[in-house]
């Protein structure tokens, strides 16, 4: 599910305008990242979530940000051997 550097600006963000975060990854390196209000699809059904953005995440093969509004909506399995992701919406009873 990684959204190419130049699908990012297909999505009409100005990228560097969104909410600025620092954060601390596995590396223990300071990146930044910049969070917008998205909306998408998946199975054909809109979604709202707050997503962040990191140019300093590109050698990476995903580049996720946060759990809120995403994490916690969706149950993902990666097949990183199958560039494979999986996708199951988390029934809330």
């Amino acid at each position: 599910m990684r959204i190419s550097w130049r699908n990012r600006e297909r999505l009409g963000l100005d990228v560097v305008k969104g909410d600025e975060l620092i954060f601390h990854g596995t590396s223990g390196e300071s990146q930044k990242a910049y969070f917008h209000n998205v909306s998408f699809k998946i199975g054909g059904v809109q979604h709202k979530a707050y997503i962040g953005f990191s140019y300093e995440m590109k050698s990476l093969p995903y580049g996720i940000l946060g759990q809120d509004g995403f994490f916690d909506k969706w149950r993902i399995r990666f097949e990183y051997d199958k560039e494979n992701v999986e996708l199951k919406e988390v029934i809330k009873r």
